[in-house]
C-alpha cells in the first residue's frame, strides 16, 4: 500500500464519527494505520453534472458517505500545494495528519482526526509520515523492541526550538522513547527522530477492547 496515499473516513457536521466511515484494522497489516484523516461526509451539497452538460449551476445533490468526504481532504491538499510549491506528498499528506482535530476516538476509527486545512496552512513544521504502526508484538520475545525514523522539518523562514515528547497511556511493560526530546533547527532544516518501543510481555496485559492496541502520539 502507498504510504503517500490518504484513506479518509467520514463524520458529520457536528464531529461526530459516521457509522459508514471506514474503519482499520486490515487484516495481516497491523502495521498500516486506516483511515489516515477524516473529513465532512454527512449530507454535503454539490453541484452534479446534467445529460449533455459538464456543469450545470442550477443541479445540487445532497448526498453522505466516504465519497463526499474525500474531496474535502483532496481540496486541502491542493491548497496546501499551491501556499508551498515544493512540498513532497508525503509532507502534504503530514501535515493535514500533524494538525488535524482529535475526536478522541482510536486511531483504527479516527486516524489523526478531523481535517484542518487552516491550522495546516499556518504549520511551523511538518513531522513525516504522518503515522507509524509496530505492528502487533510478539509474545514469544520476552522484551519485543521496534525502532521507527521520522523526519522533522522546520518549515518556517526563521530558526526555531522544538520539543519533542511521546503522550499516550501505556500499561506496565510498555515504554515508548523519542530521541532527540529537543532540538534546534535552522529554516528549512530537517532532522530525523527515532521513535523506539520496548514491550516486556511478562509485564504487559493484553488490550481488553476493539482494536485491541495501545497508541500515542508524538
Amino acid at each position: 500500500m502507498c504510504r503517500k496515499a490518504i484513506t479518509v473516513g467520514a463524520t458529520d457536521k457536528s464531529d461526530d464519527i459516521e457509522t459508514f466511515s471506514s474503519r482499520g484494522v486490515l487484516p495481516g497489516f497491523w502495521e498500516l494505520i486506516k483511515p489516515d484523516i477524516l473529513a465532512p461526509g454527512r449530507n454535503i451539497q454539490s453541484t452534479v453534472p446534467a445529460a449533455g452538460k459538464l456543469a450545470d449551476p442550477d443541479r445540487y445533490l445532497t448526498a453522505s458517505g466516504t465519497s463526499q468526504a474525500t474531496p474535502h481532504v483532496a481540496g486541502s491538499a491542493a491548497l496546501l500545494k499551491q501556499l508551498h510549491p515544493s512540498w513532497t506528498p508525503e509532507m502534504i499528506k503530514a501535515s493535514l495528519m500533524n494538525t488535524a482535530k482529535d475526536l478522541g476516538s482510536n486511531v483504527f476509527t479516527q486516524g489523526a482526526g478531523r481535517v484542518q486545512v487552516g491550522l495546516a496552512a499556518q504549520a511551523q513544521g511538518v513531522l513525516a509520515p504522518g503515522s507509524i504502526g509496530f505492528g502487533r508484538a510478539v509474545p514469544d520475545e520476552t522484551l519485543w523492541t521496534r525502532t521507527a525514523y521520522l523526519q522533522l522539518t522546520n518549515v518556517t523562514s526563521s530558526t526555531l526550538d522544538y520539543l519533542l515528547a511521546v503522550g499516550g497511556g501505556y500499561p506496565a511493560g510498555v515504554a515508548v522513547s523519542v530521541a532527540p526530546s529537543s532540538v534546534s533547527l535552522a529554516a528549512g532544516a530537517s532532522i530525523t527522530v527515532t521513535v523506539q518501543i520496548t514491550v516486556d510481555n511478562t509485564l504487559t496485559p493484553f488490550p481488553e477492547e476493539e482494536p485491541y492496541i495501545y497508541e500515542g502520539s508524538v
